[in-house]
């Protein structure tokens, strides 16, 4: 139709479609391969379902400080797991991410629903081959075909490409090997019986004008430790531990004349929930009263 101006040409339509309707084209052979603007721009959408866990399960949430504004920057990833380690690949080369990495050092922190602290380390060129051929052939990928789009797109090879046609491209891939930081086993045990000792359940003695309030809190929590193994002249591989303690008010005792008393702690949120309660049935009760006092009015002027 003449004069129509909001359709967009179809080369343009598919430029602004692509990394949702089509596969992003990381295949060019330059440092940096710029994602399309509208990828770009939705990002914050996928780390919201990356967060709340509805990504697919091989995605996870890296987040790192930026090497200028300091301020956290977020991007979603694709894990690849070879040899029992777990990798990290820039499809677009050096991103802003993988600067960042290299700014920070490697430490940052990685996840889904929760996140953990864990240093970066990168991957030399030479070593690149194996986990790039992992992740075109990676679990997730439901037919042949789908490895062809991933081998073709992101790595402008085929699916069946040899360990020297890789290598040509290993260069323009940036990988980093994750490691999780946590705490070895015996260190776990040892901190658990540490912060669960007596003296965390009561707080320290407050007086004032010859009254001694002391705060109770209720402990609870849990840990565990890992294991290691090492088999023939492969590099060993290990698991860590970790533990967690939540502590909730209790009370406080009040002691006062050598008379010391129990005070159980409130539940605030029954305290709201309560006074929205009563602010409730109050204003229903003043509406009433409102419309008696209207009709009796009414009735008086008839």
């Amino acid at each position: 139709m003449a004069g129509r101006t909001d359709v967009l040409p179809v080369g343009q339509a598919t430029k602004r479609a692509r990394g949702f309707l089509t596969p992003v084209d990381y295949s060019d052979r330059r440092r940096y391969r710029r994602p399309p603007p509208a990828y770009t721009r939705l990002q914050w959408l996928g780390w919201g379902l990356t967060r709340m866990g509805l990504s697919p399960a091989f995605v996870t949430l890296l987040e790192v400080p930026g090497r200028r504004s300091g301020r956290t920057r977020r991007v979603n990833l694709v894990v690849t797991t070879y040899r029992g380690a777990r990798y990290l690949v820039s499809l677009s080369g050096e991103a802003e991410w993988v600067r960042n990495v290299r700014a920070a050092g490697g430490h940052v922190t990685v996840g889904r629903r929760h996140r953990r602290p864990a240093v970066l380390h990168e991957v030399p060129p030479e070593a690149r081959v194996p986990i790039i051929k992992t992740y075109i052939g990676r679990e997730g990928h439901s037919s042949a075909q789908a490895a062809a789009r991933t081998a073709r797109y992101y790595f402008g090879v085929n699916a069946g490409a040899s360990d020297l046609e890789l290598r040509r491209i290993a260069d323009y891939y940036p990988i980093f090997r994750i490691e999780e930081r946590m705490m070895d086993g015996i260190d776990v045990s040892g901190t658990v019986k540490d912060v669960a000792r007596v003296e965390r359940v009561f707080g320290e003695p407050i007086t004032q004008d010859g009254v001694t309030v002391i705060p109770v809190a209720r402990i609870g929590g849990g840990g565990g430790s890992g294991t290691g193994k090492q088999e023939g002249e492969r590099p060993g591989e290990g698991s860590g531990g970790g533990f967690g303690l939540g502590a909730t008010p209790a009370g406080v005792f009040v002691i006062k004349d050598g008379d010391a008393r129990w005070r159980p702690a409130i539940d605030i949120n029954k305290i709201i929930i309560g006074g929205q309660t009563v602010a409730v049935v109050a204003l229903l009760t003043v509406r009433a009263i409102v419309r008696m006092r209207i009709g009796k009015g009414s009735r008086k002027r008839r």
